[in-house]
């Protein structure tokens, strides 16, 4: 199974709003607006801290320039500094602070759940660059011929994925091929999905406004497989969850 990032987990929630099947609800229309205004207004925020701290490098790096260095060296030195900086600045505006470390989540994968165990051994890593931060945990399991895999992501730019994940209530197809439909978990938004030839279930869903949980059942034996997977999932802990203080 691949494995999930937060911007796969993105795209995987934005692509089918592009695909049409949105109910005609009036206030899920209302919640969309919203979400785009809420979206618009980020990305506004984040390019302006990027730029203000992007010329501020910039000058301070002209200013540090080494005695002897050519332009073309000065020039390097400049753009590198004011790139770094607009880096750090933007997952500053856009982020929820530092992430949890990767055991704090380790928890929430048990060895054994709902009737599957773990195959292999838990895989878990915080990084951190240039400003952005993520940590993930993931594992694998079996039960039978199905086979299933848990993935947990925390990461400073995960703010922005408010907006899709408000955005699924609007999602609703059905198919001969399957359905893909948003609805709430664990009072939290999310999208389930059910592939009726490769009999794959799979869910992901916003918890507590920064996890971003996915759960992907292969052979599955009905196709709201992951959804009761998560259902024994401790994902109202997993809100609660706050990073240690720094």
């Amino acid at each position: 199974m691949e494995r999930r990032t937060v911007i796969g987990c993105l795209l995987a929630v934005l692509a089918p709003l592009t695909l049409g099947g949105c109910s005609d609800k009036v206030e899920n229309a209302v919640e969309a607006a919203k979400s785009l205004a809420a979206m618009g207004q980020q990305a506004q925020k984040m390019g302006e801290a990027a730029k203000k701290a992007g010329d501020e490098a910039r000058e301070q790096a002209e200013r540090d320039v080494p005695e002897g260095a050519t332009p073309e060296q000065a020039r390097n030195q400049a753009e590198a500094a004011s790139g770094l900086a607009a880096l750090q600045a933007m997952g500053a505006a856009a982020g929820t602070g530092p992430v949890v470390n990767w055991r704090e989540l380790a928890t929430f994968v048990p060895e054994t759940i709902g009737g599957f165990a773990k195959d292999g051994e838990l895989d878990g890593s915080t990084k951190s660059t240039a400003g952005m931060q993520i940590t993930q945990v993931e594992r694998k399991y079996k039960a039978g011929e199905q086979r299933a895999e848990i993935t947990i992501t925390d990461a400073n730019l995960i703010a922005m994925m408010k907006v899709p994940f408000a955005m699924i209530a609007m999602i609703n197809e059905d198919s001969t091929r399957g359905f893909k439909k948003g609805k709430r978990v664990a009072d939290s938004p999310a999208i389930v999905e059910w592939d009726e030839r490769s009999k794959r279930s799979k869910l992901t869903v916003l918890v507590g406004d920064r996890y971003v949980v996915n759960i992907d059942i292969r052979d599955a034996t009905s196709n709201d497989a992951a959804e009761k997977l998560a259902a024994q999932l401790d994902l109202p802990g997993l809100a609660k969850l706050k990073p240690a203080a720094q």
